[in-house]
């Protein structure tokens, strides 16, 4: 590449319009590593964990609705007889 001072005003005019392309390409690079940045770090953890909940209800038979209402009995046990039938409920 000449001096500067050297260049013909076509010739700086070429050099400015690579620079704005090499800078347009660049552009659209981050943009691409941006939305697979955001895919990744974002939309995949969120997918994984409904696709994680819906393993754990339907292979190992975990409902989040099941564990509430045991939990609600387990609270409301205050006597004696409510630990036998507790633990009649979880065998």
């Amino acid at each position: 590449m000449p001096k500067l001072e050297e260049m013909t005003l076509e010739e700086k005019v070429d050099e400015l319009l690579k620079y704005q392309r090499k800078l347009h390409y660049m552009a659209i690079l981050k943009t691409v590593f941006s939305f697979l940045t955001f895919l990744i770090l974002v939309v995949l953890p969120i997918a994984g964990a409904f696709y994680l909940a819906d393993y754990v209800r339907d292979a190992l038979g975990l409902s989040l609705t099941e564990i509430g209402e045991t939990l609600r009995k387990i609270k409301g046990v205050t006597d004696i007889n409510g630990v036998d039938s507790i633990k009649n409920f979880l065998k």
